[in-house]
């Protein structure tokens, strides 16, 4: 396992899987300080899920794991703000966290194994041609997503992102290590979802 010292954490309202990518407006001193150094440095950032608390001010109650990104484009946006896109790469764990001067949380973290990946199995074929609809919204055809439908890890993750799920199922969808058993769980919604299922 790769340990790593001070990582520089974004906490949002948001889950990003491996391989996800997802656009971000910078505002806050501290995490546009924050993305000056990652690109001088062409260094990664961690972003985790906010248990409890807000994106901005206070420093918020997190999950312990995240993963770990790297901006792949940055950008001014029409409102004047910095806006950036990043690309997820690694899980992690969290082990220890701190603060900064200037109220930025930094990590200690330690990486966590690669998914074993899968070909889809035929009866999630439903769920891939969800995908296929999902990805036509312009919010994320704008994201140039390359999709393996065949997949198991690539389809599940990319539901997980843009599925319509409560903040707390997508954590627990993040943190399963078996992309099938991420899938299973994911059918399970979507039917709940549909009425198929009592809630």
């Amino acid at each position: 396992m790769t340990v790593n010292k001070d990582v520089p954490t974004f906490p949002l309202h948001t889950v990003i899987m491996p391989g996800g990518k997802l656009e971000l407006q910078i505002f806050e001193q501290r995490y546009l300080e924050m993305i000056k150094q990652c690109l001088k440095e062409q260094r990664s950032f961690l972003v985790v899920l906010i248990k409890s608390g807000a994106e901005v001010g206070d420093t918020p109650d997190i999950y312990s794991s995240g993963v770990l990104v790297t901006i792949v484009d940055f950008y001014q946006l029409k409102n004047g703000l910095l806006g950036i896109q990043i690309q997820a790469a690694e899980k992690v764990r969290i082990e220890t966290t701190s603060i900064a001067a200037g109220g930025l949380m930094l990590a200690e973290t330690d990486a966590l194994a690669p998914e074993i990946d899968v070909v889809l199995p035929d009866e999630y074929f439903e769920l891939a041609e969800l995908l296929r609809q999902l990805i036509m919204h312009p919010s994320i055809d704008k994201l140039h997503l390359l999709i393996d439908y065949e997949s198991a890890v690539c389809v599940s993750s990319r539901l997980v992102e843009w599925l319509p799920l409560e903040r707390e199922v997508k954590q627990e969808l993040f943190e399963l290590t078996d992309p099938l058993s991420r899938l299973e769980r994911i059918d399970e919604e979507v039917q709940r979802m549909q009425g198929y299922l009592d809630a």
